[in-house]
């Protein structure tokens, strides 16, 4: 498994929020990635999923 960092996507492992994900270069949505803090697997479109929530809660929070 090759190191990613999804800082740009800002995808973050839902149990400790680290954003280090261990995983396929070029993820697909069933491919799994490894928290390399506490080592939580986790689906790559869970991940998005949960990115775009966490954006969509920003923007009405600040009235957009």
């Amino acid at each position: 498994m090759a190191g990613l960092e999804m800082t740009q996507l800002h995808l973050e492992c839902p149990r400790c929020k680290g954003r280090y994900l261990q995983g396929p270069r070029h993820p697909r949505g069933d491919e799994k990635l490894q928290c390399a803090m506490c080592g939580d697997l986790h689906s790559f479109f869970e991940l998005e999923r949960a990115a775009i929530k966490k954006v969509q809660a920003t923007l009405h929070r600040i009235g957009l």
